[in-house]
């Protein structure tokens, strides 16, 4: 879905966070301390029909210390920057989204629905992918937690 010979790479210090003309922080949020699936957190900014990952913040931790990075991911954002969580198909995931949106007053929250097979969602992507229009940071010159 997305050939390695279509990725392209930005230079970060040639182009960044203040040169998008949106960016938005989608997270899969997981709760295992030490194990299981990851928390995922990806920032991604647009810049005409470009889009560019920005910053990915990945870890396993239990659901208290989930909360305190998404919070501490979110200071650092700012409140300009949207932020969308995964909304579990289950009646659950509508809580979820409700205690972040507690815990972020004064950011935009709203849900990322986890609708149709993972592939299926990635279509989009694959798509501007191929079209050579997603661009990843150079390899080695951003820390991706």
């Amino acid at each position: 879905m997305f050939p390695r010979e279509n990725w392209k790479r930005y230079a970060p210090q040639d182009i960044g966070r203040n040169d998008m003309d949106t960016m938005e922080r989608v997270w899969d949020l997981a709760a295992t301390e030490g194990g299981g699936d990851w928390t995922v957190g990806t920032l991604v900014g647009r810049k005409g029909r470009s889009f560019y990952v920005l910053d990915v913040r990945r870890f396993r931790h239990g659901a208290g210390e989930v909360q305190n990075k998404v919070k501490e991911v979110a200071s650092i954002d700012g409140f300009s920057v949207p932020i969308k969580i995964e909304e579990e198909r289950s009646g659950a995931g509508k809580s979820v989204i409700a205690a972040y949106e507690k815990l972020l007053v004064g950011h935009v929250i709203g849900p990322a629905k986890a609708e149709g097979s993972k592939e299926s969602r990635a279509m989009p992507y694959s798509a501007e992918q191929q079209k050579g229009n997603v661009y990843l940071p150079l390899a080695g010159s951003v820390d991706l937690d």
